[in-house]
């Protein structure tokens, strides 16, 4: 009997080391990808202190890609293109921009480094978005949210991306007139913004929400109008000259009102935080 005991009790230590090595493992690779990236991050910052006074030139740029193109520097190819996309878009000039934007993109998924992957999403997103490609924006979007999700909220870069890739898709539901989707996403962004403490972000969300409810506010005075022009067709009401008044009375009875001056409250509170980054 106590060799039965004993060996069940093996059993159970066996088991017990097995699934403590696999957590150790696993924490162990995620430190190892925390210090990759990190790593990786730190590379970024010095190539980008090195290229600070050509940033504006364009072909200071494009020289100093070539010479990382022959020595096969894939850092400073990442760098580069998304400098040289991130100035051509600057200028409006949205086929190159969307061209280099590209490549770094290439090179972040060569260099398989998830953050860089999600940043080069998003400016892509970007390029789509500002020539009204709106199908391909949202592909980049949503893959970009898609990686985000998977991203700890380590550092203040996560925190940051996760905000701009929801301010992202904020943007893309507004022009689309999606009012809901694109006050849900802003506030989620604005949320991600205040723990990374990045104003501009704050600021543009909250414009957002205020065009969103803005857009709420239309698309509900023109649901009202189509009812009562219905019901003025239908007999239902002495004539179209009551239309207006009628039409009136029945939008400051709606149930929605506080939507509707939520616009104002939002764009109130944007031009507050604006104001507090132009004195910054």
């Amino acid at each position: 009997m106590s060799i039965i005991r004993l060996s069940y009790l093996s059993s159970c230590l066996i088991v017990l080391l097995a699934v403590l090595s696999s957590c150790y493992q696993g924490s162990d690779s995620k430190n190892n990808f925390d210090v990759n990236r990190l790593s990786l991050q730190d590379s970024i910052n010095k190539i980008n202190l090195s290229i600070k006074k050509i940033r504006n030139d364009s072909n200071s740029l494009q020289t100093t890609l070539e010479q990382s193109l022959s020595s096969n520097d894939k850092i400073n190819q990442l760098v580069l293109y998304r400098s040289l996309g991130d100035l051509h878009l600057k200028n409006f000039h949205f086929t190159s921009a969307i061209k280099s934007h590209g490549e770094y993109l290439k090179l972040s998924e060569e260099l398989a480094d998830s953050l860089q992957i999600v940043k080069a999403l998003n400016v892509l997103a970007i390029d789509y978005r500002k020539t009204y490609q709106m199908d391909i924006a949202i592909r980049y979007s949503f893959r970009a949210r898609k990686i985000a999700d998977n991203l700890q909220n380590s550092d203040t870069a996560i925190l940051r991306e996760k905000a701009l890739t929801l301010n992202g898709i904020g943007w893309i539901y507004s022009m689309l007139e999606y009012a809901d989707e694109a006050r849900n996403s802003f506030r989620q962004s604005y949320h991600y913004a205040e723990r990374a403490n990045d104003t501009d972000l704050l600021a543009d969300n909250l414009m957002g929400i205020g065009v969103a409810y803005r857009q709420f506010q239309n698309g509900a005075r023109l649901n009202i109008f189509l009812f009562w022009e219905a019901q003025c067709e239908a007999g239902q009401l002495s004539g179209s000259a009551h239309f207006p008044e009628q039409c009136l009375q029945h939008l400051k009875r709606d149930k929605r009102q506080n939507k509707l001056d939520g616009g104002m409250f939002y764009h109130r509170k944007y031009a507050q935080k604006t104001r507090t980054i132009c004195r910054s």
